[in-house]
C-alpha cells in the first residue's frame, strides 16, 4: 500500500513539471548609446610631445655664441661643444638642411655663501704631586670657552656654459641645460663637465 502511494506521488511530480510555465525567459535589447560615444578620443587635440632623438643634424645659431671667456678662443669654445654634440649622435649639417639650431650662452654670477664660525679656547690642565691636590696628583684646573655660533658671508664667481636646440622647422625649443663651474677662469677640462652637466638628460 504504501509502495503504491509513493508511485502515485511522483507521477503527480513529473506530471507538475511537465505542465506549462508562465514565465518564459526574454531578452531585452539595451538602449542605444549616446552620439557622443560613437567617436573614439580625438588625439590630434594634443599635440605630441618633442623627441631630441629624432635629430641628427644641427648647425650654428647666429651668433653661435653669446658671451666669452678670458683665456679661450670661439673656435675653441665651438670644437669643444661640438664635441660634446657628436657624442649625443649629432652631426653638423654640411649643407642649410640641418634639422636644429644650437647657441651656446656663457654668463658669470657674483654669489653669496655663508659658513659658520665657532671659536674657542682652551687651556690643558697641569699635573703635580702635591699634598694640597687630589691623590691622583691632578690640580684640576683647566680652561675652555665655547663662544656663540657666528658666520661670515664670502663671495664666489660662478660661470655658467647654457646650451639651447631649437628645432629649425617648428622654432620651438627642444632642449635647453645649464652646466656651471666655480671661478672666472674655468679650465679645458671643467669647461667639458659643465657642458656634459648642460645636456645631462638629453635623449
Amino acid at each position: 500500500m504504501m509502495r503504491s502511494f509513493v508511485f502515485a506521488i511522483s507521477c503527480l511530480g513529473l506530471a507538475a513539471c511537465a505542465t506549462h510555465n508562465p514565465y518564459q525567459a526574454d531578452s531585452m535589447g539595451l538602449d542605444p548609446a549616446p552620439p557622443q560615444a560613437a567617436h573614439a578620443v580625438d588625439y590630434s587635440a594634443y599635440p605630441a610631445p618633442e623627441r631630441q632623438t629624432q635629430y641628427q643634424t644641427w648647425q650654428w645659431a647666429t651668433p653661435s655664441i653669446h658671451g666669452s671667456l678670458p683665456h679661450q678662443s670661439h673656435s675653441e669654445l665651438e670644437l669643444l661643444v661640438l664635441e660634446r654634440l657628436d657624442q649625443q649622435g649629432l652631426r653638423p649639417a654640411q649643407d642649410a638642411s640641418a634639422e636644429i639650431t644650437v647657441q651656446l650662452t656663457i654668463g658669470q654670477q657674483q654669489r653669496l655663501y655663508q659658513r659658520q664660525i665657532n671659536p674657542s679656547v682652551y687651556y690643558g690642565e697641569g699635573i703635580h704631586r702635591n699634598r694640597h691636590y687630589s691623590r691622583h696628583g691632578y690640580s684640576g684646573v683647566g680652561i675652555g670657552a665655547d663662544f656663540p655660533l657666528n658666520s661670515e658671508s664670502y663671495r664666489r664667481t660662478v660661470t655658467t656654459f647654457n646650451l639651447r636646440l631649437v628645432d629649425n622647422q617648428s622654432g620651438k625649443g627642444v632642449w635647453q641645460g645649464t652646466g656651471e663651474v666655480e671661478g672666472e677662469q674655468p679650465t679645458r677640462q671643467q669647461i667639458i663637465e659643465a657642458l656634459n652637466q648642460a645636456l645631462k638628460g638629453y635623449q
